[in-house]
């Protein structure tokens, strides 16, 4: 399930499809963060306002806020606990909403990984057949990794979005005329700087693809160590990934480079254009200067936000990716969920084949109208060549696949109508290749049944010679088989 080159929906869509139930924590946070840039604009507004009255050697400020004239008289003690305590609240603030994003982040963590595993444990076999053990790791651990890198820098987006909703009132009340004039002028600055802006979206896809392009690389000269050793091929192999990694270099430099270049670009030329204006101000005039350098800071703060939100629409963009791939693997497994029957069965008494049908491919059929009967008691063997159907024959058997045309009848009654609880235990089943769990020898014969007590544990161990190895082991039933079984033979894992 390795990601797909390019994202197969729109962004916006893709984004509210994967973190609709993180809405409601969205907009508290977005209502957080305007309320937060309103103490913002009042901190700056008193920074300035003490900066004026210092260098007039004042006491006091008197004036007038915004396009309406609204007088005002605020001494100095007034400006300070004014500021003190907009300070302290937008502090409340901040870490209010910095608790909400680390929440969004945990809940999304958890809600996607259970959803995902869950779908993949309840899906049918044909489902989870052809998703390779790496893949899934992935899936649930860099792919929902990334996904929160992109949900935290949305979260951040949200916040600096409420900061230029607020800010930009802000300024066009203190001087309509003034702010207005400096955002068009920054409107027109990122149309000019919107090839650049494209580039930068290019460079993220191709450093993107070419990532892909080292893992595979990658896995498969770690599936194929055995192969490259055999026929010491190592040096080659060596070379072709340290090409793929110089290619996989030069398009992150590009993709970073030209996303740096973007902010100091925009931002010094907003600010060139404030000082511009100020200077146009001073030299024309204009009273009440203070306001208009409240403007300016204030444009400057949301220079540096509207930044921000392009570095959160290039991050979304990079790795929109891995939030499409999770989204394909959730509908993989939910179409392919497994539907089983609900009838019991008690005891075999017959198993029955009945023009069995079944095929990989439609031009390739493996079994064809297989019929035969096993009574209760009998013991067989399956022989033939390879490639004659006998494993696809056991997997049938186990329920793992259904038969395209006729049925397997338990005593009489359709396999796909049994209960699928009722079945399994009813099967025992060694398969040719054993996998063993990271855990204790008692864990890996009771495999996840918990109603299955030591006695019966010894008991089976005892019928599969392997009591006496197991009690010779350092913990004996309770020793780590650490990863599947290293310390083990092939014959002893099968026994387990």
């Amino acid at each position: 399930m390795t990601p797909p080159a390019r994202p197969s929906r729109s962004l916006l869509r893709l984004l509210l499809t994967a973190y609709r139930p993180q809405l409601k924590g969205a907009v508290l946070l977005a209502a957080l963060s305007m309320l937060a840039a309103v103490l913002e604009v009042s901190g700056i507004t008193v920074l300035v306002l003490l900066g004026k009255i210092t260098a007039d050697g004042k006491t006091a400020y008197t004036g007038s806020v915004g396009w309406l004239q609204y007088p005002i008289t605020l001494s100095l003690s007034q400006l300070v606990a004014f500021g003190i305590g907009t300070v302290i609240l937008r502090l409340a603030l901040q870490l209010w909403a910095s608790w909400v994003e680390a929440r969004l982040a945990s809940d999304y963590t958890r809600q996607q990984r259970n959803r995902l595993f869950r779908r993949f444990i309840e899906s049918s076999w044909e489902s989870k057949s052809d998703v390779r053990s790496a893949d899934l790791q992935n899936m649930l651990t860099l792919n929902v990794d990334y996904a929160v890198s992109v949900l935290s820098s949305l979260s951040g987006g949200i916040s600096a979005l409420g900061n230029v909703l607020v800010l930009l009132t802000s300024a066009m009340v203190l001087n309509p005329v003034f702010a207005l004039g400096i955002i068009v002028t920054a409107v027109l600055l990122s149309l000019v700087l919107r090839p650049l802006s494209a580039w930068a979206k290019r460079a993220i896809h191709r450093y993107h693809d070419a990532n892909i392009i080292y893992s595979r690389e990658v896995t498969q000269a770690v599936m194929m160590a055995r192969e490259i050793e055999v026929f010491h091929v190592g040096g080659e192999v060596k070379q072709q990934v340290e090409e793929t990694v110089e290619r996989t270099c030069k398009e992150q430099h590009a993709s970073v480079l030209t996303q740096k270049l973007l902010v100091p670009l925009y931002q010094n030329f907003v600010m060139l254009m404030g000082f511009a204006g100020l200077a146009l101000a001073a030299v024309s005039g204009v009273p009440h200067v203070e306001i208009l350098g409240i403007v300016v800071l204030i444009l400057l703060r949301i220079s540096s936000y509207t930044q921000a939100l392009q570095s959160v629409y290039h991050h979304a963009v990079g790795k929109s990716v891995f939030l499409d791939a999770l989204a394909a693997a959730e509908r993989k497994h939910t179409v392919g969920a497994y539907r089983p029957g609900t009838a019991e069965v008690a005891q075999i008494v017959d198993l029955r084949f009945d023009q069995v049908s079944f095929a990989y491919k439609p031009e390739t059929p493996v079994l064809a109208e297989l019929s035969f009967a096993i009574e209760r008691g009998e013991t067989i063997g399956v022989v033939g060549a390879s490639g004659a159907g006998k494993s696809t024959l056991i997997k049938l058997l186990l329920g793992l696949h259904s038969p395209q045309q006729g049925q397997i009848l338990i005593n009489g009654v359709p396999l796909r109508e049994l209960s699928r609880d009722s079945w399994c235990r009813r099967v025992a089943y060694v398969p040719q290749e054993p996998h063993l769990i990271s855990s204790s020898v008692e864990a890996n014969i009771r495999f996840y049944r918990p109603d299955i007590g030591l006695p019966a544990i010894e008991e089976s161990a005892r019928l599969a010679y392997m009591h006496d190895t197991i009690a010779a082991l350092p913990k004996g039933y309770q020793t780590d088989l650490g990863v599947q079984g290293g310390e083990l033979s092939g014959g002893q894992r099968q026994r387990i």
